[in-house]
């Protein structure tokens, strides 16, 4: 049996030898009884041996680890922070457990390939429609019957409705590109 910790208190005692076991490391607490409620007062606090001297560094390695702040933790696999609040959810959580915030709308609109292409998306077809309706009314705005002079703004209606076509093109190449930058569940693929 090898001394392992020594807590402030009972209860501290108990939570340490608890972890211990839960990580398949037989342990037990020393001093915990009636006299040492209040350690202070009897001059003894509760230590937390361990049974088998073997175990010794794998419980001091779990209580080292225990004893890191948080931030220094490795997080579980899956484990994501919430972009509205910071507070780190496992896994099993779909909204954050703090404000309630949701993962898929804090992933979708965290991802900035995503973000690029609807941009981008939006843009091209804010263009295209912009220059359908320029080529309409250039087209509306012409005379019948356009003297040779001015052929020129013929050419100005074709060129405003090629750019059109060339822009709705763009836009779809946009929307396969964002459709396919989505899972089926909703969440954005990492990046290439």
């Amino acid at each position: 049996m090898k001394l392992v910790h020594t807590a402030l208190d009972v209860p501290s005692a108990n939570f340490i030898r608890q972890v211990l076991q839960d990580n398949g490391i037989p342990s037990m607490v020393q001093g915990d009884g009636v006299l040492s409620v209040s350690p202070k007062a009897s001059g003894t606090y509760p230590t937390v041996w361990v049974s088998n001297d073997e175990d010794f560094a794998r419980a001091c390695e779990i209580l080292s680890a225990l004893a890191r702040p948080q931030s220094d933790r490795q997080a579980p696999p899956g484990t994501w922070t919430c972009r509205k609040c910071g507070e780190d959810n496992g896994p099993e959580f779909s909204e954050c457990w703090r404000c309630a915030k949701n993962l898929e709308e804090d992933s979708a609109a965290a991802d900035p390939q995503t973000r690029k292409l609807k941009t981008a998306f939006a843009a091209a077809l804010f263009m295209a429609l912009a220059c359908g309706f320029l080529s309409f009314f250039l087209s509306a705005m012409l005379p019948a019957d356009v003297p040779a002079s001015q052929n020129w703004m013929k050419q100005v209606v074709s060129l405003t409705r090629l750019f059109c076509v060339f822009l709705c093109l763009f836009a779809f190449y946009f929307a396969v590109r964002l459709a396919a930058s989505v899972n089926s569940d909703g969440q954005s693929k990492p990046n290439r």
